[in-house]
């Protein structure tokens, strides 16, 4: 019948999955590895891994939250640098996020890290941002040079 109840043979074991009955036509072929394997993940596993979407994504849980009021580090990583500037853009300059992440990515697409952000000319934030919000980033980011991680004391920049 269809809808029998299986009968429990001897060498099944209580709460190990078992492989499904053949599909319709297969019951000619048989089953290539032993009946009564282990499974994959045992019975009292209740976790079971998430895909995540990206590197950085992995990395928000762990790390501190990148604010646009934080003082951009000389040592920051290139995924923290567009972070900031991503900040920035949409909290100071009143940007859509979707297209102050458009802005970061073209201006670290190349590399780069926390020294590019200190070391950027104001005709080159000119030509990512715009005139207006250029202005308002370099300017940022020249009263915030001298803060503690910024950049170092060593370190001169030309700041035209």
């Amino acid at each position: 019948m269809l809808f029998e109840k299986k009968k429990e043979t001897e060498t099944s074991v209580p709460g190990v999955f078992q492989a499904p009955p053949p599909a319709y036509g297969d019951e000619n072929i048989t089953n290539a590895g032993p009946s009564n394997t282990s499974p994959l993940f045992p019975p009292s596993s209740t976790q079971i891994p998430t895909p995540r979407n990206s590197f950085a994504a992995f990395l928000k849980p762990f790390a501190k939250r990148i604010r646009a009021a934080d003082t951009p580090q000389w040592a920051w990583s290139n995924v923290q640098c567009r972070e900031w500037l991503v900040a920035v853009l949409v909290q100071y300059c009143n940007r859509d996020p979707v297209v102050a992440r458009q802005l970061a990515d073209n201006m670290f697409a190349d590399g780069g890290f926390g020294p590019r952000l200190y070391t950027t000319k104001l005709i080159t934030w000119e030509g990512y941002v715009g005139k207006r919000d250029a202005e308002g980033i370099h300017g940022l980011l020249l009263s915030l040079r001298k803060e503690k991680g910024a950049v170092p004391a060593s370190i001169k920049i030309d700041v035209s």
